[in-house]
């Protein structure tokens, strides 16, 4: 019996890691998100107060959208299964090189939090990222959205000569200094308390 399970195991196609299934909870969000942005706020705040109408929700309700999220997975890959070889196996590669990018931002957040645990000093912002934070303040009581005013500042700095630019660099060249003087700190810090 083992065998046999073992060998239709090995017979039965791949199914990519990813993109697969969706879980019940985001099933909810996705359909109820369009009716709550039309009342205003951020997209924080319309997941928090989702999450809390989540929470809400009986087992039965629940279950409701559980079946929802099997019946996504079937979908899926009877889709996926419907695919000549050739295609499935590029959909598996992207899923896989999605599966590790996901795991590299995961790596990433955790290593920031650390440093952040650790009191490792924050990184200073380039010359471009000081101007376009001065820009947006300067323009923000104007009612233009931040994306907007971001779009423009770029196209501003883009025109910029190098001369109009120095303010920017030098602040910047000072900020990186400043930066590395206290990373060297904390490096000693940090060998000290090994």
């Amino acid at each position: 019996m083992l065998r046999t399970f073992l060998r239709a195991y090995a017979t039965a196609p791949k199914i990519p890691s990813t993109g697969m299934s969706i879980n019940p909870y985001a099933i909810f969000v996705k359909e109820h998100f369009a009716q709550n942005s039309s009342q205003g706020g951020s997209n924080v705040e319309i997941v928090k107060k989702l999450s809390a109408d989540w929470k809400k929700l009986s087992a039965e309700q629940k279950n409701e959208y559980q079946k929802k999220s099997k019946e996504y997975r079937e979908e899926k890959i009877s889709e996926f299964l419907q695919l000549d070889a050739k295609t499935q196996q590029l959909k598996i590669e992207e899923a896989k090189e999605k599966k590790v990018e996901k795991a590299k931002r995961r790596e990433r957040k955790e290593k920031r939090e650390e440093w952040k645990a650790n009191g490792h000093p924050q990184l200073p912002p380039n010359a471009y990222a000081i101007y376009i934070k001065e820009f947006v303040e300067a323009k923000k009581s104007s009612g233009t959205s931040v994306v907007e005013l971001v779009k423009t500042g770029a196209q501003n700095w883009n025109k910029m000569t190098d001369g109009q630019k120095e303010k920017y660099q030098k602040h910047a060249k000072t900020l990186n200094e400043e930066y590395h003087s206290k990373l060297a700190q904390w490096k000693e810090t940090q060998k000290e308390k090994k």
